[in-house]
């Protein structure tokens, strides 16, 4: 408050009003600002009322609005994993339920009229089962995975479709945390089937436009220089700015020794160097490994031509088709899941996003992608209930692939669901010939498919007119009888062995090719499955598929605990975390509460000096400027 003079002798009445008003206006206004400090209870309500303090609030402030965001983070994702957790725990139940209702009907007691009964529960839990699947947490699905707001599991006539994904949801719980709020459905539940692994390393060879940080499988090559030496002169070649393969080639063209020039080698897999007459040696430079990353480091002189080792270039959804040999990419194959089948033609693709999007495109419920090794690709069932089966379509397309379900590689353990091959001792099978010859085969030593293929072609008894093979269309073992006889070609049991059934072979034709069964499904191991092979199993009073599947539930509840335990380790943490952050949160209230709030007791006392203060000045001023008809007059 500025305080001027208003009683100095010989001042006029005009200045002096203006200082009296001057005065009152500034106390007025500090009142006013008080004021709104009082009914606030902030000291700093503008930038100039304190600016260095305003500074420091507003970066506190700021950290708060972070915290909060934080603290709503993680009480969204409590919430999610909550949600979850009561769902798996009611699965859970189910399923032990479940498993009880197996073994009730494994017993003596349990007759076709009770197993009909127990499928008919099946199909209602089966159904809340679904539901729990699709459980939502303010409107989002929670196993879902990315694609939050569809509905992940849909009953179709075939069995469950899952149509989510197994990717996460991550939300910042922290400055430097994230948790996940998502619940893997595969883990869960068993979602998605153990997939066709691809056998075959597809090896694509290098182009000018291969990235290099797609070789080496996927590790790169540390950016820096190189020398070359032909024996005579030494070049040094900085590399660091090098993007692709052309790069590479480009730059050691450019600043090699005269007339000698890089290019990508015969195989197409690496580089070769030629140096005419000279003698090569490439060596990294200042402790780097960029030659030895191209595959071409060499400190021990090689003469005019250096081949490089192979860059172990990765398969990418970018590669070109064109750059993977030995695949017959005009056959096709042929594709079965559940109901469905479909051959799927490759023609005109040129990449292989174009080679997954023909199979992912085709409805198949089925999903092809390139493997975690960078070498190849897989295919996973997303329908439980039912079986994938991959097969050729006259070529041998699957097999180049390494994606045909069935192959001479194919375990016998892994037959029928896993419950593999029965043999016996001695003959397991026998083959009626056209012609009328028959002759026994011991398959008890076999292995693999392409063990049983052999035992049967190299059978004592096989006259040479009877050749076991991979089906050409579709799956599964094939005969082709040459004998030339009237009769039929046909596969029996041999010894009472369940050899023959169990190989999809039990069978006869007219014709000179049997073509067995495919027996090798792939499906989804998980709860969805087991309960329809159960259910299946009791409306066929299958005693072995009932114990099969009863046991398969058994090993469901683990899955679902371990879920649940991931779940309660993750609540855990945030609940930790949601601690740390109450208690930063509140100190940081407290010291923005030192930088503006306001003490109450100062300004109040503060308001009654200027309050009375301005009374004294009204006072002050109504003597001093008393007016009279004089005053208007002069």
């Amino acid at each position: 408050m500025g305080i001027y003079s208003v009683t100095v002798p010989r001042v006029s009445n005009g200045l002096r009003s203006q200082l009296i008003l001057g005065n009152l206006n500034q106390t007025a206004a500090e009142l006013l600002r008080l004021q709104n400090q009082l009914s606030s209870g902030r000291r700093v309500q503008s930038p100039s009322d304190d600016p260095f303090d305003a500074t420091v609030a507003g970066q506190l402030q700021s950290f708060l609005e972070q915290k909060e965001r934080f603290e709503k983070n993680i009480q969204d994702a409590m919430g999610v994993l909550s949600m979850a957790d009561s769902a798996l725990g009611q699965a859970g139940d189910l399923v032990a339920r479940m498993k009880e209702i197996g073994l009730e009907e494994i017993g003596v007691t349990a007759t076709s009229e009770t197993r009909r009964a127990a499928a008919a529960v099946i199909d209602e839990i089966l159904s809340e089962m679904v539901n729990l699947g699709n459980t939502e947490f303010v409107g989002r699905h929670i196993f879902a995975g990315r694609d939050t707001l569809s509905a992940p599991f849909e009953n179709v006539a075939a069995g469950v479709y899952f149509a989510g994904d197994t990717g996460t949801v991550e939300v910042s719980i922290d400055y430097s945390s994230t948790s996940s709020t998502s619940v893997d459905a595969a883990a869960a539940f068993g979602a998605v089937s153990s997939q066709v692994r691809g056998t075959a390393d597809l090896d694509p060879a290098i182009t000018a436009d291969t990235l290099l940080a797609d070789l080496n499988r996927g590790a790169g090559v540390k950016p820096g220089a190189i020398t070359i030496s032909d024996g005579v002169n030494v070049s040094t070649v900085d590399l660091s700015g090098a993007r692709t393969v052309g790069d590479v080639i480009a730059a050691i063209n450019a600043g090699t020794p005269p007339a000698t020039t890089i290019s990508i080698n015969a195989a197409g897999d690496g580089f070769r160097i030629n140096a005419p007459g000279g003698n090569l040696t490439v060596e990294n430079t200042l402790g780097g490994s960029t030659a030895a990353d191209l595959g071409i480091y060499c400190d021990v002189p090689a003469g005019p031509v250096l081949v490089g080792q192979d860059t172990d270039s990765v398969l990418t959804a970018f590669t070109p088709t064109a750059a993977i040999s030995g695949i017959d990419w005009l056959s096709g194959l042929s594709i079965s899941n559940g109901d469905v089948s479909t051959t799927i033609d490759f023609t005109g693709c040129t990449t292989m996003q174009e080679v997954l999007n023909r199979i992912n495109s085709a409805s198949l419920m089925v999903e092809a992608r390139i493997n975690d090794a960078g070498n190849g690709i897989d295919v996973v069932s997303r329908l439980s209930g039912a079986g994938l089966f991959i097969g050729e379509n006259g070529g041998t397309t699957a097999e180049d692939l390494g994606i045909r379900s069935m192959s001479i590689g194919t375990q016998m353990s892994s037959l029928n669901e896993g419950r593999g091959v029965t043999t016996v001792s001695g003959d397991d099978i026998t083959i009626t010939l056209k012609d009328g010859t028959a002759f026994g085969v011991d398959l008890s030593s076999a292995q693999t498919i392409g063990d049983v293929i052999t035992a049967i072609n190299t059978a004592p008894g096989n006259p040479g007119t009877l050749a076991a093979a991979l089906a050409v269309t579709g799956n599964g073992i094939e005969l082709t009888d040459t004998s030339g006889g009237a009769g039929d070609l046909g596969v029996s049991r041999a010894n009472q062995s369940d050899a023959a059934a169990d190989l999809g072979l039990l069978a006869s034709t007219p014709g000179a090719v049997l073509t067995g069964t495919d027996v090798n499904p792939i499906v989804a191991d998980g709860v969805f499955s087991h309960l329809l092979g159960l259910r299946d199993a009791l409306l066929a009073d299958d005693d072995t598929a009932i114990s099969l599947y009863t046991g398969k539930l058994e090993d469901d509840l683990p899955r679902i605990l371990e879920t649940r335990a991931s779940i309660g380790a993750r609540q855990q943490r945030m609940e930790t975390v949601k601690d740390r952050i109450s208690s930063e949160t509140i100190e940081l209230q407290s010291m923005l509460s030192d930088r503006i709030d306001l003490d109450y007791s100062t300004a109040i006392v503060r308001y009654s000096t200027l309050q009375a203060s301005f009374e004294a000045s009204l006072q002050t001023a109504g003597s001093l400027l008393q007016m009279s008809l004089i005053n208007f007059l002069r």
